[in-house]
């Protein structure tokens, strides 16, 4: 299919979409074939998963049979998942014996600790936020890492809970997170989709300063994806979104 880009970079990557088997609206094949038309040439499936899912086996071997279908069709399709913090001590809910079937792993700030924000206020809840991944880097990252050396995890949408609650992060804040994940080992998600994106001195800050980052427009339907792509390649052309440490679905 041609490029809606042309003349855009060699490789446009959206690392963070859902389809029907979470809570998209569009079936994975559909949103492939979007992805083809937009010039999207990497394409990471994150649908929502817990603990007790039941749909992953089906995903995955869904995904794999349309990573052949498509594999001689100028796009690489990868397997992830999104998964929630559960607690401050950095548990997530996630089956681990999945880890070694996907490509990316995406863990996001979801519902908790929004509660603390209510009960206790602001200052309680921005220690809460940074104690849950110091805690999740300490034990269940370095778990992940040693079981799963290819698994790729990434920091879903960072402070997009902050900015929910009106809350905007300083600068040291997001220097903070970087210095956390450059030294954890896991990478941060530049989230495009207007509901999570952050400034644009805060998305640059990350691009020079994070070993590893990520593109996702967080889309979760053929429109929403044709909404966001022509974000995505603004801000991969703004920022220089190609650098060192930066990867794409394997």
């Amino acid at each position: 299919m041609r490029s809606l880009f042309p003349g855009a970079l060699p490789v446009i990557a959206d690392n963070h979409i859902h389809s029907t088997f979470s809570d998209g609206q569009d079936e994975p094949e559909d949103m492939i074939r979007a992805a083809l038309s937009l010039g999207i040439r990497c394409l990471c499936f994150t649908d929502h998963a817990r603990k007790e899912s039941d749909y992953i086996p089906t995903y995955l071997e869904e995904l794999e049979k349309l990573k052949k279908k498509y594999r001689d069709r100028d796009i690489t399709i990868g397997k992830g998942l999104e998964v929630k913090f559960i607690d401050e001590q950095g548990n997530i809910d996630f089956n681990l014996l999945w880890a070694h079937r996907i490509d990316n792993l995406i863990i996001s700030f979801h519902e908790f600790p929004g509660e603390v924000y209510q009960n206790k206020g602001q200052l309680e809840f921005k220690k809460t936020w940074f104690e849950t991944l110091r805690g999740f880097t300490r034990k269940h990252l370095i778990i992940l890492k040693q079981e799963n050396p290819k698994l790729r995890v990434i920091l879903g949408h960072p402070f997009s809970m902050w900015l929910k609650l009106g809350l905007f992060p300083e600068q040291n804040e997001v220097s903070r997170l970087i210095a956390l994940a450059n030294q954890a080992g896991f990478g941060l998600e530049i989230n495009v989709n207007p509901k999570h994106r952050l400034n644009d001195e805060y998305i640059q800050l990350i691009v020079n300063s994070c070993s590893i980052i990520s593109w996702g427009t967080d889309s979760h339907s053929c429109l929403e994806l044709a909404n966001n792509s022509s974000s995505l390649l603004e801000a991969r052309q703004l920022y220089g979104g190609i650098k060192s440490g930066y990867y794409d679905p394997a």
